[in-house]
């Protein structure tokens, strides 16, 4: 027959798993500025790209594209992820889905608490944004 073990934690137990989730966090803050960086270079990669594929034509100066060389056609640009401002989502908030300024403030502290973020972050990952934005209006504060 088995049994559950309902014995109370150990201080030494929630120690160490603390010590794992910290170690855990700090595996994904390191991820997570790498990927920063990686995304800044195709950024600027991109910003090339399209330097180089946009010509001027004709003597008024007309903007159009020229021929892009065959190789750049099989790189992808993959779309900007920055960092975005918690302020903007608590404007999306109050803006879109009609949330009282400190209702939308307390719904996003809530929802960056769920996210793992301390709740006076000023900015967030640009992929963690929308999910912060449904946890803010299905657990409002």
């Amino acid at each position: 027959m088995v049994t559950a073990d309902t014995s109370p934690i150990s201080r030494e137990s929630i120690l160490a798993s603390n010590q794992a989730l910290r170690s855990w966090a700090a595996g994904l803050r390191t991820w997570s500025r790498t990927a920063r960086v990686s995304s800044a270079a195709e950024r600027i990669r991109a910003r090339q790209l399209v330097a180089g594929a946009v010509g001027l034509r004709g003597v008024h100066g007309e903007i159009g594209p020229s021929p892009r060389p065959v190789a750049a056609l099989d790189e992808p640009v993959l779309p900007s992820l920055e960092d975005v401002r918690v302020d903007e989502l608590v404007a999306v908030l109050v803006g879109r889905h009609h949330f009282g300024a400190f209702g939308a403030v307390r719904a996003v502290r809530l929802a960056l608490l769920m996210a793992g973020y301390p709740p006076a972050s000023e900015q967030v990952l640009a992929a963690d944004a929308f999910d912060i934005l449904d946890s803010a209006l299905f657990h409002p504060g």
